[in-house]
């Protein structure tokens, strides 16, 4: 049963658990305590002072500090709380972080045959199917013939190479890493870095299946210079897919599967066989199978550009995607590229200022009075903004007045 009590100040009948929070805003008459706005001079209820301060004028009255080491969070305050649970000062720290890392789940290494509370659980559950209290929301429906069709549609014009789930990084010698999945693609890898062959890895072949359906093929490695695929497979493997291989093999002269490990280890011996073909002639007749263009998107202006790989003195081509090249500024940059990330922002305007700042003196003196936010929606900017031209300035970011 609720007990219930008056107010000493207004004499106001209230429950028993509502009177503290009763007479922190109670005035004495009934109503709630007020207090005059520092700006407006508007009276607002004590509840609602602090949110009508940070509106009106940008200042807040609360003290953004550590209770531990009273480090100053006011121009941070969503800092404060993250700060005090790791603060070093802070007695508790020890424990929150053991408890945040050895304590393990209840079911941590247990199965149905080993903890009955599991079992119990996986019996209750495989009743409730075969009652038919619970149902998989899934069961029984089934996609629409146009909606596979759209989604195979999308599949077929992806570009990117799918990879297992087992992948090792390896690192060509341009710099670039590249996922490879086992280790016959490592061994050829190692072997034509050595031989100092350029390769890549290329974009799918298309191909049907007896069923009539597109699909996508992905060689591991493609050799521009001699126009030419290779793909090792283990020997189950190629018995699985014998379908696909043998339709491939029939359709792209130029690719070859390797089923020894010695020979992915010794791949000179098949390049032996194959002469350097004419590099341009090469890229014309074979435009869209053996160089789709590396597709690159820009952040600033939303353009999609492609970067296509031309020569045209194949006696001095010395193996250019390996030579090292370097920007004005120092940099290292890809050969293909003339600058950097940097410099190319300064040659295209991407670093021209979008609003032109103010005096920095006057605009310490406003965010001092009116605050980072009012100050920033004066000038169309974010808070965090204002703070970034006092940094670049080289000048400390001023602080907020205390109430």
């Amino acid at each position: 049963m609720s007990i219930k009590t008056n107010c000493p100040k207004c004499n106001k009948e209230l429950l028993k658990e509502n009177l503290n929070r009763h007479l922190k805003i109670c005035d004495g008459t009934g109503g709630r305590r007020r207090k005059h706005c520092i700006k407006c001079n508007r009276e607002i209820s004590l509840s609602c002072y602090d949110r009508h301060v940070k509106s009106c004028c940008g200042l807040s009255t609360k003290d953004f500090k550590c209770k531990y080491c009273e480090k100053d969070y006011t121009n941070n305050k969503y800092g404060l709380a993250p700060h005090q649970y790791m603060c070093t000062q802070n007695p508790n720290r020890g424990k929150n972080i053991k408890t945040k890392i050895t304590t393990p789940g209840w079911n941590k290494g247990r199965t149905k045959e080993t903890c009955p509370i599991v079992n119990k659980t996986a019996n209750t559950l495989r009743q409730k199917y075969a009652r038919g209290e619970l149902v998989n929301p899934m069961k029984g429906k089934h996609l629409k013939d146009e909606t596979k069709q759209k989604l195979r549609d999308a599949q077929l014009k992806l570009t990117y190479r799918r990879v297992s789930k087992r992948t090792r990084d390896y690192i060509k010698l341009d710099g670039t890493v590249v996922q490879l999945d086992s280790t016959w693609e490592e061994a050829i890898a190692r072997r034509l870095d050595s031989l100092n062959i350029w390769w890549i890895r290329p974009y799918p072949l298309k191909w049907i299946d007896n069923e009539g359906v597109k699909r996508n093929y992905y060689p591991d490695f493609f050799l521009p210079l001699y126009n030419l695929y290779i793909d090792p497979k283990s020997k189950y493997t190629c018995e699985s897919q014998k379908e696909k291989l043998d339709y491939l093999l029939h359709k792209y002269s130029n690719l070859i599967i390797i089923t020894d490990l010695k020979l992915c280890e010794n791949i000179e011996k098949i390049l032996l066989s194959y002469k350097l073909g004419d590099f341009e002639s090469t890229y014309k007749n074979n435009n869209s199978v053996l160089f789709k263009k590396e597709i690159k998107y820009s952040k600033h202006t939303g353009d999609v550009k492609e970067e296509s790989y031309t020569i045209n003195n194949l006696k001095d081509y010395k193996c250019k995607k390996y030579t090292e090249k370097f920007c004005v500024c120092g940099n290292k940059i890809n050969y293909y590229s003339e600058n950097c990330n940097k410099c190319a922002s300064k040659k295209n305007g991407l670093t021209r200022r979008k609003v032109d700042r103010p005096d920095m003196y006057d605009l310490s003196k406003e965010i001092t009075y009116y605050g980072y936010m009012a100050t920033a929606k004066k000038y169309g900017v974010s808070d965090n903004t204002i703070r970034k031209w006092f940094r670049t300035e080289g000048m400390t970011v001023p602080k907020l007045r205390k109430i």
